[in-house]
């Protein structure tokens, strides 16, 4: 491996969202032990305490998603944590440019992300590199180190040329 990068979506604001279900939560959960008794043999208390836990575990999880960028010699690895994972082969990209892009307006958001403008793989920041793929295809890496991970995918991409 020549490059690797972990990016965790810690914006505040993003975190601020994701502690609204387990005050909701916790809040319900003190109405409701405080005007009745909690029995877990009712299926109502039951199904609050699921509705908890699933809450709590979803927050978890999604607090810790992290996107990883991995170059080696013949491939990019991506891998945004839970949810997706992706190989690019450097063999197959034409060019590597490092961009400032607008997450929201450019792709509709953070995340693996979908739009006019290609594919996006971001987790935090305005900063990225653009691959032009030999397919057509574009691919939007973010990167807190744009122009770093730009170069070692250009020298990645000279040697596969060399071979």
């Amino acid at each position: 491996m020549i490059y690797s990068e972990r990016q965790v979506m810690d914006q505040w604001w993003l975190r601020l969202i994701l502690l609204i279900g387990p005050a909701t939560v916790i809040y319900s959960l003190g109405v409701h032990a405080r005007d009745a008794d909690i029995d877990l043999r009712s299926s109502e208390d039951l199904m609050l305490l699921g509705v908890c836990l699933f809450t709590f575990l979803v927050t978890a999880v999604l607090w810790r998603m992290t996107l990883r960028t991995e170059v080696d010699d013949r491939e990019i690895h991506l891998r945004f944590w839970p949810f997706a994972r992706k190989v690019l082969p450097i063999s197959e990209i034409q060019e590597a440019d490092a961009v400032t892009y607008n997450a929201l307006s450019d792709y509709g958001g953070w995340g693996v992300r979908w739009s006019a403008n290609g594919r996006a793989w971001n987790a935090k920041g305005n900063e990225g590199v653009k691959l032009k793929m030999k397919n057509g295809k574009s691919i939007l890496i973010g990167s807190q180190k744009a122009e770093l991970l730009k170069d070692h995918i250009v020298s990645a991409m000279q040697r596969v040329a060399v071979r």
